[in-house]
């Protein structure tokens, strides 16, 4: 398997992929992630455009967007990353 995270240029790709009706198989496949791998970043990224509402994977595949999964994937590194700086203060004091 490939890298741990998933960079925007594929994100793009699945998305592209997904729109020319690709499988979930060839296209983590092609981009070297695990089946799993690809559909939990599908259902991720259209949860949340979704509002929470879970959707098949079906509407999902034709919902996703990269640029969306890469906003989420941002924000997540963020809050993490602000997360180890207060326990890092928490542990100084």
């Amino acid at each position: 398997m490939g890298q741990k995270h998933l960079q925007l240029a594929q994100r793009v790709q699945i998305e592209t992929l997904l729109k020319e009706g690709h499988n979930l198989s060839y296209i983590a496949n092609t981009l070297g992630y695990s089946k799993a791998a690809i559909t939990k970043e599908i259902q991720r990224a259209t949860n949340h455009a979704t509002m929470g509402r879970t959707v098949s994977t079906r509407i999902s595949r034709r919902m996703y967007k990269a640029l969306e999964g890469q906003s989420l994937a941002d924000q997540k590194q963020r809050l993490k990353k602000k997360h180890r700086q207060s326990l890092r203060r928490k542990r100084r004091n």
